[in-house]
């Protein structure tokens, strides 16, 4: 597996526990692996980060905010489908559903 799409692993990456989810994973190229963090809680992070610089996930204009809504969820879904603890994104989660 390359790491060319941010979603894939790095060829010779060694395995981490990310340091949101619980659950093992490797680099994806995407710098998770410097901040202990699986694809889909680095993504949650940014998501995190411009949901609050921009004053609310309605005040997105980039991805808006359905999409922005859809891929939180996604990335949620995929965490505990994985067996990773999603309760660091709760308060996330909850403006995904709620707006």
């Amino acid at each position: 597996m390359n790491g060319r799409d941010g979603r894939r692993f790095r060829t010779g990456s060694g395995c981490y526990k990310c340091h949101c989810c619980g659950r093992m994973t490797r680099s994806t190229d995407n710098s998770n692996e410097y901040l202990d963090l699986c694809y889909q809680c680095y993504e949650l992070a940014g998501y995190e980060n411009m949901i609050s610089d921009a004053g609310g996930i309605d005040n997105l204009t980039r991805e808006g905010p359905d999409e922005v809504r859809r891929r939180i969820r996604s990335y949620i879904a995929e965490i505990e489908r994985r067996g990773g603890d999603v309760s660091q994104w709760k308060n996330l989660a909850a403006t995904a559903e709620n707006g």
